[in-house]
């Protein structure tokens, strides 16, 4: 008896699963960050500053768990999106940002699941023909 082959479908969804738990973490992490950078603005008194702060760590967070969810539902553009959202917190963490390390971390982990389940993501046209 040869060992037979395991079907790679459980296995790519449970990891896109996971890869989407990461983005939210991730969209988790820089809600928190919008809130701490908000206040802090806030409580040295500019409170435009504090709203423009809030909203746009909202929306890379938003971002984040959208892309997180396309992830999940097994589409491409998840991959895409969380691939150019970690390019830019990357960014922001070589110019000297640390506080843009820690959203960083579980982002890299949700890109690099996405990038490794990419076959899977692809469909079965780009698969090509074997």
């Amino acid at each position: 008896m040869g060992v037979q082959p395991v079907p790679d479908e459980p296995a790519s969804r449970s990891a896109l699963r996971v890869g989407a738990i990461f983005a939210n973490v991730a969209g988790a992490c820089l809600v928190l960050l919008g809130l701490v950078m908000g206040g802090g603005a806030f409580a040295t008194g500019s409170l435009w500053i504090a709203i423009a702060a809030a909203g746009a760590f909202g929306l890379v967070a938003a971002a984040f768990v959208v892309a997180g969810r396309w992830l999940r539902q097994g589409r491409r553009m998840g991959a895409v999106m969380l691939g150019l959202l970690t390019l830019l917190l990357g960014v922001g963490v070589v110019k000297g940002d640390i506080t843009m390390a820690l959203p960083f971390l579980p982002a890299m982990g949700a890109t690099l699941i996405a990038l490794r389940s990419w076959r899977q993501l692809a469909g079965p046209a780009s698969r090509g023909t074997a």
